[in-house]
């Protein structure tokens, strides 16, 4: 309909949506390939949305440039993203500054809600990129602020995860972008039950930023134990203006609170039951909820790492398993410890080591 009214064309690049992310990867990341230019086109897609996963396992099948993607990362203690500046000039330098006649261009040409080649709109890469006046001008041209990409975030979820991550981002054009982007509600269906997230509500902070970071951390092992913990928040709060988060919610021992009371198995009357404890402090999305996908719902970690693609990755595995892990240990933490104990020998038969114990298990 929008492409018959506005005279706009179908893009002329093939965009990696998630299936045709998950049949790139296939072709990828087979080791009997020879070919080297879907490993590279699955490498920039990584790089551009900063998911080491996805370069860890085309370092795994010997591509050159992932290896030294990650052994530059890792020993300047950088973030994915930051080792591919070429990359980045190459993709987003029309989104820089006041000077985005190219994006406008394509605009006209492709309609407002265009794909890039790695599946993200004008608007997601004008919001990252901290572009106020352009994500401006996008709105005003009919940008769609719901469109997610291949994890279901939003435009306005990659604001927070830049937020959460790049203090000067925080202080800087996040105020204008939150108030541009941030929905005015979040609908969520909680084990029948909706849950209506309205902006005010310290619980919609959490929840989005939730959102935000996980996928983030997952990507990052060095960062991830078995879920995110209150400082998490707490540390890039600091720098969050105060028409975002107001100084009084910023406290450690109020945010703390709150993850504590919306905890899955936490007896209190107004628990939303929006977050699992996974070990002593840490936390991760009720695995039980789905939030609001046009007329239906999606289970949320269906949404964060749809399986066709997540078969690849792993992600939603591993919280899967710290979440039943935390809950059969508070059933019966010998038959817990059990599991686990057989899990690991049946991965590794030929070893005597003891697995690592969830934080919260380990110190009982």
């Amino acid at each position: 309909m929008r492409r018959t009214v506005l005279h706009t064309q179908a893009v002329p690049w093939s965009v990696l949506d998630g299936e045709a992310l998950a049949a790139l990867a296939e072709r990828a990341l087979d080791p009997q390939s020879v070919s080297n230019k879907p490993r590279q086109q699955l490498y920039e897609y990584a790089v551009l949305n900063d998911e080491p996963a996805w370069v860890a396992r085309l370092a795994a099948v010997r591509f050159e440039p992932a290896r030294g993607a990650l052994a530059f990362a890792e020993e300047r203690e950088v973030r994915l993203i930051e080792t591919g500046a070429n990359l980045v000039r190459r993709h987003y330098a029309a989104y820089e500054g006041r000077n985005f006649k190219e994006v406008l261009r394509q605009v006209a040409q492709y309609g407002p809600d265009f794909r890039n080649p790695f599946n993200q709109t004008p608007l997601m890469i004008a919001a990252q990129r901290g572009n106020v006046a352009l994500t401006e001008t996008l709105l005003a041209r009919g940008a769609d602020v719901e469109l997610a990409d291949n994890h279901g975030r939003l435009a306005y979820h990659h604001v927070l995860l830049r937020a959460l991550l790049d203090a000067a981002y925080a202080a800087g054009p996040f105020a204008d972008l939150h108030r541009l982007l941030a929905p005015p509600a979040v609908d969520v269906m909680v084990e029948e039950r909706l849950v209506k997230l309205d902006a005010h509500l310290i619980e919609y902070f959490l929840f989005n930023a939730m959102l935000a970071l996980m996928q983030h951390r997952l990507n990052y092992p060095k960062w991830w134990r078995v879920g995110l913990k209150v400082d998490d928040f707490v540390e890039p709060a600091h720098a969050f203006p105060e028409s975002v988060l107001p100084e009084r919610r910023k406290r450690r021992a109020y945010l703390s609170g709150v993850l504590a009371r919306n905890e899955i198995s936490r007896d209190y009357a107004y628990n939303r039951r929006l977050f699992a404890r996974t070990s002593h402090g840490f936390y991760v999305l009720n695995p039980a909820l789905s939030l609001r996908q046009g007329e239906g719902w999606t289970p949320i970690y269906e949404r964060l790492n749809p399986p066709r693609i997540d078969r690849y990755l792993g992600h939603r595995e591993r919280i899967e398993k710290i979440v039943a892990f935390q809950a059969e240990y508070a059933r019966n933490p010998d038959a817990a410890f059990a599991a686990l104990d057989a899990q690991f020998v049946e991965a590794d038969p030929a070893s005597d080591e003891t697995p690592d114990r969830p934080g919260g298990a380990a110190s009982a």
